[in-house]
């Protein structure tokens, strides 16, 4: 496994890198050579970009032009959730995460506090969904979702280190938290992402996620995409794993989707693996009508029956790039289906 040690000056926002995508201003920076420190991006421009959202309404265009799916070209996929001996997390609880990479304040709200802290805020925001979740039997987890390799302009990656990632995971586990480890891809294949992470599956509380935005040689010039079998090879790696190993459980892999490119033939992605539970996650910050229009997207994929919900913090320094106004619990919950997995960036 590579290991990249990340300086917190050098941890950028993902909508920094957004950002040079509608303002097509992306700065060169040199490869990462496998066992060497990141050389410090020019963060003072890429901040700067932060500041200039103006051209949001172009984004929002972009995500409202989605092509639609016709039934007629969907595989007969019957989804085989239940399993006696591996049952679903998803068959009597719903998860609610926080996004983001403790080593920087400016890419979720994991950066955005200290550990003890973190947890308490989301132990927090998750008990008000069980509040309301109550009368229907079922019960939420909490969890953290980190950015387990982040993506630059050069489609390299740096990773987190191994200890911090073991201090977050261990912490989780005492406290009865999930960790959902997110990768970012770049110009790596998906199957390479998985394998990098697949040793953290030893912890009985950590799931994957994948974000095909970024799964590009041009990050920030163009949205990226996987297939959906790379989201079906992914499965299969993680369940191989699992049983290689004898290790406990069922797991969870995310993926995120915003546009149509993120996931090519979507309707392709089996959800029948006993050992793994994919969760197709709505990404992509806006208002509430926004999000609906891309909520409807991803509900023709109904070959993917678990959808996830992703919600964006407003933030002072930021002139876009969030929720606004932010959903509240009650009405993300309105949402039907009903989402099973919630994250908040």
């Amino acid at each position: 496994m590579r290991i990249i040690v990340l300086p917190r000056t050098v941890l950028v926002n993902a909508g920094v890198w957004f950002a040079m995508l509608l303002l097509a201003a992306a700065p060169q920076v040199a490869a990462v050579e496998p066992g060497t420190a990141y050389e410090e991006p020019p963060l003072r421009e890429l901040e700067r970009l932060e500041q200039r959202l103006d051209e949001l309404e172009r984004l929002h265009r972009l995500l409202e032009v989605v092509p639609e799916i016709s039934r007629e070209i969907r595989p007969k996929l019957v989804p085989q959730r239940r399993s006696p001996l591996y049952p679903s997390l998803f068959e009597t609880h719903d998860i609610v995460a926080y996004y983001g990479n403790p080593r920087s304040d400016r890419m979720g709200i994991l950066g955005e506090h200290p550990l003890p802290k973190t947890a308490q805020l989301i132990k927090r925001r998750a008990a008000e969904y069980a509040e309301l979740t109550r009368d229907l039997g079922r019960e939420v987890l909490p969890g953290f979702h980190l950015i387990y390799a982040t993506v630059f302009p050069d489609a390299e990656l740096g990773r987190l280190s191994e200890a911090l990632l073991t201090e977050w995971i261990e912490y989780a586990l005492e406290r009865d938290l999930l960790v959902i480890l997110d990768h970012q891809i770049g110009r790596y294949s998906v199957e390479e992402a998985i394998e990098d992470m697949l040793p953290y599956l030893r912890y009985p509380n950590v799931h994957f996620a994948l974000d095909p935005e970024w799964a590009t040689e041009v990050p920030g010039q163009e949205i990226g995409g996987v297939h959906a079998e790379e989201v079906n090879e992914a499965q299969r790696m993680m369940q191989e794993y699992l049983i290689e190993h004898d290790l406990p459980g069922r797991r969870v892999l995310v993926v995120h989707q915003f546009h149509y490119r993120m996931i090519e033939d979507a309707h392709l992605v089996r959800s029948d693996f006993e050992r793994v539970d994919v969760v197709h996650n709505m990404d992509g910050f806006g208002p509430p009508r926004l999000k609906q229009s891309t909520w409807n997207y991803l509900l023709q994929f109904d070959n993917i029956p678990l959808k996830g919900f992703k919600l964006f913090y407003p933030k002072s320094w930021r002139a876009g790039g969030y929720d606004d106004p932010l959903m509240t619990p009650a009405e993300v919950l309105e949402l039907e289906p009903r989402p099973v997995f919630i994250q908040y960036q």
